[in-house]
């Protein structure tokens, strides 16, 4: 499942407009709304997100797709973290935050931290919003209405094909067709127990 997010990966080291647009698209709001909770304005929120991007657009030829789940939003992770840290090691530095500054900077710098933690679940709540979005294009209205009353929504599959009066086989084939597209659409950017 790797293969689409690779291909993404490597639009993007080809510079290719089309796949910077969807990862401004889809990374702008999520580094911005991450970054807004260090009570920065919003000139240092604007500043600090465009600088995590430009970074990105900087350094996508040295990065090496391994092939595994989560490389390539680990390896943005930790580009917003490095920026974010910077950032807060400058306004220390000036006089500015403290303690409060200075234990931010330590969970930043712990993967196995809290605030790890909570980016890495922002991120794939994130994410599964947008890939839901995407995917409820690819399929008619009605397909996807039986999916989210099915799996979203945690019915069971004969309430579904009651409910939608449709076989049980029709809505196992379309819990699997719609799966198997989000999954398409999700490679490398969540963890695959979300499909689980």
């Amino acid at each position: 499942m790797t293969e689409t997010r690779i291909s993404l990966v490597a639009a993007l080291q080809a510079k290719t407009p089309a796949a910077w647009s969807e990862l401004d698209r889809l990374y702008r709001p999520l580094i911005r709304n991450w970054l807004s909770r260090y009570q920065l304005d919003s000139s240092d929120l604007e500043d600090l997100t465009q600088d995590v991007l430009s970074i990105l657009f900087q350094e996508i030829r040295r990065f090496d797709h391994n092939g595994r789940t989560g490389a390539f939003r680990k390896w943005i992770r930790q580009t917003t973290v490095n920026v974010t840290r910077n950032f807060l090691r400058k306004r220390r530095e000036i006089g500015g935050g403290g303690k409060e500054i200075q234990d931010m900077i330590v969970q930043l710098q712990d993967p196995a931290s809290e605030l790890s933690g909570q980016f890495e679940r922002e991120h794939d709540q994130f994410v599964m919003r947008h890939i839901l979005k995407m995917t409820k294009a690819s399929f008619e209205a009605s397909t996807f209405e039986i999916f989210r009353y099915h799996v979203l929504e945690e019915h069971s599959p004969d309430e579904t094909a009651q409910r939608f009066q449709t076989s049980l086989a029709n809505v196992y084939k379309i819990k699997s067709r719609v799966i198997r597209k989000m999954r398409e659409l999700a490679a490398d950017l969540i963890d695959e127990s979300y499909f689980s």
